[in-house]
């Protein structure tokens, strides 16, 4: 007998249930480097004990920033890696503008206005340059990562078919899964950037109210940004002294090599 409470696989409905069921089993399969994410994740979104009433242009590009980074995290359980990248791209940018405001909390200072006093757009050149003047190191990561999403990710990019295409039956049939063919090494990789970057961010505002104020940290920040980072470390590390990763640093030296040549 059919079951016609449960919705067909390939729906919208299906789907759903699906992606929930791959988030419940995230735990298991992706061990530390699931628990890393979830928790950095959550410090994100936690970390302002109080804040400045001045500052709400902190706030509001905060609210995208941690928005977006656990969407990513969520995306990359529910084995959408291009969306998990697209959510970063937010995340880096509105984490950006979010450190800037702290320091420049003037809406004016945040966004360009038109003749009429309505938004036009962000003041991304500002912002960026000022970032790049006083914190060159955060300002070069954020750079750099940005420039990778955006050459394989930001746009259609052939390359990434390979995550939802594959033949079957002998080479017979063209397969085109909703869900990427699952790949544990490059979730858990995935789950170590956006880990990262959170802790980038969150390094970065510390330097920044440091300096500038506006807010207040939780009482307990300091202790737990220490062990989620040293346990982010530890991560890494693990990764790197795998096989694959091996393989692949060894294959980009050679095409270096070649390309010196």
């Amino acid at each position: 007998m059919n079951d016609k409470s449960k919705p067909p696989p390939n729906s919208l409905e299906g789907w759903a249930e699906t992606e929930a069921g791959l988030v419940r089993r995230a735990p298991p399969r992706y061990g530390d480097y699931w628990e890393n994410a979830r928790l950095f994740s959550w410090l994100l979104a936690d970390f302002v004990k109080s804040v400045s009433v001045d500052r709400e242009m902190f706030v509001r590009w905060l609210s995208q920033a941690k928005k977006h980074q656990a969407l990513a995290v969520l995306s990359t359980a529910r084995l959408h890696a291009v969306q998990a990248s697209m959510d970063m791209r937010q995340v880096l940018e509105s984490g950006a503008y979010a450190a800037y405001a702290l320091a420049n909390p003037a809406i004016d200072q945040n966004v360009i206005l038109d003749d009429d006093g309505l938004i036009k757009k962000t003041a991304s050149k500002p912002a960026y340059a000022w970032l790049d003047q006083n914190f060159p190191a955060a300002s070069g990561q954020i750079k750099a990562i940005k420039d990778a999403i955006n050459e394989t990710f930001a746009h259609a990019y052939l390359q990434n078919t390979h995550q939802n295409f594959e033949w079957s039956g002998d080479g017979q049939m063209m397969e085109t899964p909703f869900f990427d063919i699952e790949d544990d090494h490059l979730v858990k990789t995935r789950l170590w950037q956006i880990a990262n970057i959170a802790r980038g961010l969150l390094d970065l505002y510390y330097a920044v109210r440091k300096k500038h104020g506006g807010f207040v940290f939780r009482d307990d920040f300091e202790a737990i940004f220490r062990t989620l980072s040293q346990q982010n470390d530890a991560l890494r590390d693990e990764m790197m002294a795998t096989d694959r990763y091996k393989a692949a640093m060894a294959t980009g030296a050679a095409k270096l090599s070649k390309a010196k040549v």
